[in-house]
């Protein structure tokens, strides 16, 4: 089961029935996040910087990894988002 929620700032949070370690590993690397999400470039580690091409003409996202404590705790600050 997933859910996820989100908060008046854009803050979300998402639940999701997996082993946090195949979690946590899905969300902070490049092959993981390219399997779920979009083509992805950059480093998903603590102070790394990822980002995102979606196609966009405008660019990529860009994120932020302000915290990644292994296994459980992932927190991204979006950089830019054309």
């Amino acid at each position: 089961m997933t859910t996820t929620t989100m908060t008046a700032d854009d803050t979300s949070t998402i639940t999701i029935d997996a082993p946090s370690e195949a979690v946590f590993d899905a969300v902070t690397t490049v092959s993981g996040l390219a399997r779920w999400w979009n083509p992805v470039s950059g480093s998903g580690a603590e102070r790394g910087e990822l980002s995102f091409d979606m196609g966009w003409p405008e660019g990529a996202l860009v994120i932020h990894v302000r915290s990644a404590e292994r296994p459980r705790i992932v927190v991204w600050n979006v950089l830019a988002c054309p």
